[in-house]
């Protein structure tokens, strides 16, 4: 497990890497690539993401609460029990992600782009104005 907490990461491919249990909590990382990563149990709690690409990236198990998913990729992701309490999909791109059992208490969807994405176990911790919200 590597512990890159606190870290600046700027312009950095990361694409395919072996990230898994990574701790990440409260880096600031801005047009990073990890794309088709393995990025499992990985914690990005309180991290600043600006145009981090996780497309294709298994982001199984990884914590994500109370972060600022907009303007990142995460199509065909698999978040796979993924922690997305209260963060902020507004504006993000999960196009064809599966969410099977993510968290997802608090967390912001409006203008979240779901195409695709699977959802048929994705209730947890949703509320009924989060679940109108998807359908808007």
């Amino acid at each position: 497990m590597a512990n890159l907490a606190g870290a600046e990461f700027s312009r950095i491919n990361f694409a395919a890497a072996n990230l898994k249990r990574t701790n990440f909590a409260g880096a600031k990382l801005t047009n990073v690539n990890f794309a088709g990563a393995d990025l499992k149990a990985s914690n990005f709690a309180g991290a600043k993401l600006t145009n981090v690409n996780f497309a294709g990236a298994d982001l199984s198990w990884i914590e994500l609460s109370g972060v600022n998913l907009t303007g990142c990729l995460f199509s065909w992701a698999k978040l796979t029990g993924a922690i997305l309490q209260r963060a902020n999909l507004a504006g993000a791109d999960f196009t064809g992600a599966d969410f099977a059992a993510a968290d997802l208490a608090g967390a912001r969807i409006t203008g979240a782009d779901l195409t695709g994405a699977k959802i048929n176990k994705w209730t947890k911790g949703l509320t009924v104005q989060q679940l109108a919200d998807i359908t808007k």
